[in-house]
């Protein structure tokens, strides 16, 4: 239940940005998950304060639920109330039609990426470098930190040079950045190579979420659910993945998996309008 309300609040959250940008006409999507991003660390930061001054799982939870709860409704006289829609009937569930589906491709590949990095990033450091415990999270540190950075600059990345080069370059930027992380073997460079790799994803999704909002054939709702289908199958099968190939062979040559995800991402985001 908690999964089923946390995707359809995700669905509602980026069709608001999308009739917000085209009040301001301008694109605005990154800043959005830029802040996204800023509440997840921060309520990471949270939980383990939390766990660690011994408050009770029940306590905890509840306490954030009625946060949450009254933020929601302090929040709810300010939203838009209307979602731009074709005349033609829509359908409850509905598959992206020709013109979305490259970028549900391009999604796909990096929330992939994403979900790859957010699993395996500490264990290829503990088993492979043979990190300590403490110093075992700061590749994937590091790489939620660039990834708030690359959100927070992303839209005026897009308005210099546009969505197609600049989703050619931060999936470049992916392929870099893991290539760093695995060809080199050391510490330092390792995190500076995940820090890349955040920077290359981050703008990924907010700009595909962006573009599929202001889809020509579909309500921005309807187009958004689609979309987010085809992504979040990829964060959930990342993980999956990664752990299958690094049973056969190794985890550092599953990882480089994502180097070809972001070559595939590169290529069809030179197909986007």
């Amino acid at each position: 239940i908690f999964g089923f309300g946390g995707d359809l609040l995700n669905i509602s959250m980026n069709v608001q940005a999308v009739g917000v940008e085209k009040l301001q006409k301008r694109s605005i999507m990154n800043n959005f998950h830029g802040i996204f991003s800023i509440g997840f660390m921060l309520g990471a930061f949270t939980g383990g304060f939390i766990a660690k001054a011994n408050i009770s799982t029940e306590l905890h939870l509840s306490s954030i639920g009625i946060i949450d709860f009254l933020l929601a409704v302090s929040c709810f006289s300010f939203l838009l109330t209307k979602d731009d829609k074709p005349k033609e009937p829509q359908p409850i569930f509905a598959i992206p039609d020709k013109s979305l589906v490259i970028l549900g491709v391009i999604c796909f590949c990096g929330m992939l990426s994403e979900g790859a990095i957010a699993d395996w990033s500490v264990i290829y450091y503990k088993k492979l470098m043979s990190n300590p415990q403490g110093f075992a999270t700061a590749g994937f540190t590091s790489f939620s930190i660039l990834m708030v950075v690359g959100r927070l600059a992303g839209d005026k990345l897009v308005l210099k040079y546009g969505i197609s080069k600049t989703l050619i370059f931060n999936n470049l930027l992916l392929c870099i950045g893991m290539a760093i992380v695995l060809f080199f073997q050391n510490q330092i460079i390792a995190i500076i190579g995940f820090a890349i790799t955040g920077l290359g994803i981050s703008t990924i999704v907010p700009l595909i979420y962006s573009e599929c909002g202001h889809s020509k054939t579909m309500s921005p709702g309807i187009a958004l659910a689609a979309i987010s289908t085809v992504g979040i199958s990829g964060f959930l099968l990342g993980p999956v993945i990664i752990g299958f190939i690094s049973e056969a062979s190794s985890l550092r040559f599953a990882l480089g998996l994502l180097i070809l995800l972001g070559m595939v991402g590169a290529w069809f985001s030179r197909k986007v309008a």
